[in-house]
């Protein structure tokens, strides 16, 4: 029945009316069971039960009226013949377009048969699971090609009953989507058609097979006939764990192994279980603990082995350069704090300097660039060999995967360090990449180098320029002096003491830097030049005061490791080699080698919760520690910044508050903010499931451009087994202005890609069940009757837009 009013003033009665369509006849099973069980012998129980799975049935999804009514008459007809509710629901699949199957709800007894919830979860394995194959589709939506399913149904041919045959030969030479042959198809029994459908699923990767085939193609003197028996005995067992034969089979070909890279992760793995996979070696180690000393240990008699796979200079030129390069720099010293129950087995790896530079220096220079995830790992083997108090040795093993990430802004850190030890206290600026000629900015991106321009040269990520003597703070923080000297800010006694304690900084800080490549973490000045940091800075606060002398004296000081960025909102980075970083990277290395020692020697090892002590120090050995706060400039007057992101030893600083001037974009890290997002979004689904077909989310004044690209990939992934899923995620903006640039960072940033915001409503992929709509007209307020237009609405940096700064 269609309505329609003429003029306004019937527009209310019209409001007032009830409509009836098919949500509303579905939110009544009762009655549909009341007519469809007329007349039939069941009990009370058995109906309560049909009302119960229809009810869990549209919590799954919704089905057009003729459909479901066309469920309840097969349901009825397999009743009368002489089945009970459990089977006939089953037997009725057909109708829902899935296939029959008799003993489906089987499971359910009397307690669990009148809850909706568990009909709700076998309803969703059925439709989810088994639907999708009669549309020739997988679960993930994956189209299901005719060659595919010929050459499953060759294989599983014999499983299948011979009656069956033409049925399934039928459906496989037919076009996809919901035919004559699907339904055909679907009146057979699940059990009886389901090898057809295994078949189509990966054969699972066999290691004794696979190495077998390996060495088939080679020397035929490489295995003895007892080895081809035990890789043959490998294959048929198919045993998840490894056992002394395969560690000796493994430990004896290993170099062998390691001609095809893939095989021999798989060795790998089955031999020391998955590895732990991390960009900081430290924090690496200090996770592959955990699992090492998982249990009590009542001996002191203890010792670790760190193993590297790529010990030689074989091994090592299959290494990306700059990756062996940051390697060696940034982890060189630890051998020294471990001390001596730690052994180490990496060859040539810590000298990784001097073989690139004979690599360089041969008539045909060689200097490997490779990007490859083999170029850019290195793995490591932790070996724990603990003597019981019986005389016997125990090994436990743990692996250690170390990647290197090439476009991450640590890709400079040897580059800028090797000319710092030139000239150790200098001015770094960098300016950020422009998104086009119209002048505006990338988002900064610390995991991405293209968001900045180079520094030197045209080495993106690089902080350190070619040296100028106006940027050498060891020649303006004297003359500076001086001049406030003269001009009568600070007494004679007072500039000499400022300028011993600057020399006393300058020559702990000039070791530090120097001592960082030769000793590494080792080096003892890391923390001492801190220290004297420390006394010149709080000298000059208590003996130098005037707004004049903290802008000659005080602000060079504090622009020692900290990089101004040009362009945008005021913002700083703080980079490794800044006093109170240095010293934070030597207090990590040294709480780490203190756990190793005190692991090794203390007379018992006992953990009263080993898993809360690990996690806590992830998380402390993730953060930078400090600094934590900075001072950017505009012109002469300072900004304080705090620390909104960081990646590894680098951290980015900006504005805790937002001034709301039209320079708000934001830098930070969205990934802790999407997984808040999709966490919340999972806990309103799992209270409004049906809304799942209809989501719709806002972002509301964002003013990241990575945010929206992080929430995406976090729902895609959240949902990618969702096949009646459909999400819309809206980017709304007070700022009309602002959100036409948000677009235009978005398009135009570095890491866009061209596809992640068009998609195809016949695509196949889960991109078509998501849309991404930069809305930048007002809409109008909606009518309170009509509820409200969407699910669920984030406002980021609330408490940032009505903040201020205030001193205490």
């Amino acid at each position: 029945m269609l309505v329609a009013n003429t003029g306004d003033d019937e527009e209310q009665s019209l409001k007032e009316l009830v409509p009836i369509g098919a949500p509303q006849l579905q939110a009544r099973p009762e009655l549909w069971v009341s007519l469809a069980a007329e007349g039939l012998p069941i009990t009370d129980q058995h109906r309560n039960w049909w009302i119960r799975g229809l009810q869990g049935l549209f919590e799954v999804r919704s089905f057009a009226l003729d459909r479901f009514a066309e469920y309840l008459l097969q349901t009825r007809r397999a009743i009368e013949d002489g089945q009970p509710i459990l089977s006939a629901l089953g037997v009725a699949f057909p109708a829902l377009h899935v296939p029959r199957d008799t003993v489906f709800f089987r499971s359910l007894n009397d307690k669990t048969a009148g809850h909706v919830s568990k009909w709700k979860a076998l309803y969703t394995q059925a439709i989810k699971r088994r639907a999708c194959y009669l549309v020739k589709q997988t679960p993930s939506q994956a189209l299901l090609l005719e060659e595919d399913l010929v050459a499953a149904f060759q294989k599983v041919k014999e499983s299948i009953p011979e009656g069956l045959h033409l049925t399934v030969t039928a459906f496989i030479h037919a076009n996809s989507g919901w035919k004559k042959d699907a339904a055909d198809l679907a009146q057979c029994e699940w059990e009886l058609i389901k090898p057809l459908f295994d078949g189509l699923k990966r054969e699972k990767f066999n290691l004794g097979k696979a190495t077998l085939e390996f060495y088939d193609e080679r020397e035929a003197d490489l295995l003895t006939a007892d080895e081809r028996e035990y890789l043959k005995r490998l294959s048929e067992a198919g045993r998840s764990e490894a056992q002394d034969d395969d560690e000796q089979f493994y430990h004896g070909h290993r170099q062998e192994l390691k001609e095809q890279p893939s095989l021999k992760t798989r060795w790998d793995r089955f031999i020391f279980g998955t590895p732990v996979e991390t960009e900081d070696f430290l924090l690496g180690v200090a996770l592959c603990l955990e699992r090492l000393f998982d249990q009590d240990i009542p001996s002191s008699k203890r010792r670790l082995k760190i193993t590297c796979d790529r010990r030689t200079k074989k091994d090592l030129r299959d290494l990306n350069v700059d990756a062996g390069l940051y390697f060696a720099r940034r982890y060189r010293g630890l051998k020294e704090l471990f001390a001596s129950r730690v052994s180490w087995d990496v060859g040539d790896l810590m000298n990784f300097e001097e073989l690139s530079e004979q690599w360089r220096k041969v008539s045909r220079p060689y200097v490997n660039r490779s990007v490859a995830k083999s170029a850019l790992q290195l793995k490591f083997l932790l070996e724990l060999e603990v003597e019981l108090s019986t005389g016997t040795t125990e090994t436990c093993f743990r692996q250690l995967l170390w990647t290197y990430e090439p476009n991450a802004i640590v890709s400079e850190l040897f580059g800028d360090w090797s000319r710092l030890v030139e000239h150790p206290l200098v001015y770094c600026r960098v300016g950020r990449e422009p998104v086009s000629a119209k002048g505006s900015f990338q988002s900064i991106d610390l995991r991405n180098v293209r968001s900045l321009s180079p520094a030197y040269g045209q080495d993106r990520g690089s902080f350190v320029a070619i040296y100028k003597n106006e940027h050498n703070i060891s020649l303006i923080w004297p003359a500076n002096l001086i001049e406030a000297q003269e001009q009568g800010l600070v007494a004679e006694h007072t500039a000499a003491m400022l300028l011993r304690l600057f020399q006393a900084f300058q020559q702990s800080y000039a070791g530090a830097i120097a001592g960082f490549v030769e000793k590494g973490l080792a080096c003892d000045l890391l923390v001492k030049q801190a220290e004297d940091y420390g006394a010149l800075l709080h000298a000059i606060c208590k003996d130098a005061k005037g707004d004049r002398n903290r802008d000659k004296l005080l602000r060079p000081l504090l622009g020692i490791g900290t990089v101004a960025v040009d362009g945008g909102r005021i913002t700083a980075l703080v980079a490794p080699w800044h006093p109170l970083r240095l010293a934070a990277m030597a207090n990590k290395s040294n709480l780490v080698a203190s756990l190793v020692r005190h692991l090794l020697t203390t007379d018992e090892v006992f953990f009263g919760d080993a898993t809360l002590f690990f996690k806590e120090l992830e998380r402390e050995l993730s953060h930078p520690y400090y600094p934590e706060i900075v001072l950017g400039w505009h012109d002469k007057k300072p900004e304080l910044l705090s620390l909104t992101d960081n990646h590894l030893d680098y951290s980015l600083h900006e504005a805790p508050v937002i001034s709301n001037d039209g320079f708000d974009d934001t830098n930070e890290s969205p990934s802790e903010t999407s997984s808040l997002i999709v966490d919340l979004t999972r806990r309103y689904l799992s209270l409004y499931p049906h809304e799942r077909a209809n989501l719709s989310v806002v972002l509301f004044n964002c003013d990241s451009a990575r945010l929206p690209y992080a929430l995406v990939d976090k729902i895609s992934e959240l949902h990618e087994d969702e096949e009646d899923m459909r999400c819309q995620i809206f980017l709304r903006h007070r700022d009309g202005q602002k959100l036409r640039e948000l677009y235009e960072k978005i398009i135009g940033s570095s890491d866009a890609d061209a596809d992640t915001f068009v998609s195809s409503e016949a695509a196949k992929d889960f991109m078509a069940r998501l849309r991404i709509a930069i809305m930048a007209d007002q809409a109008p307020v909606p009518d309170p009757k009509d509820g409200p237009p969407h699910d669920i609405v984030f406002l980021q940096d609330v408490i940032a837009r009505h903040a201020r700064l205030e001193w205490y």
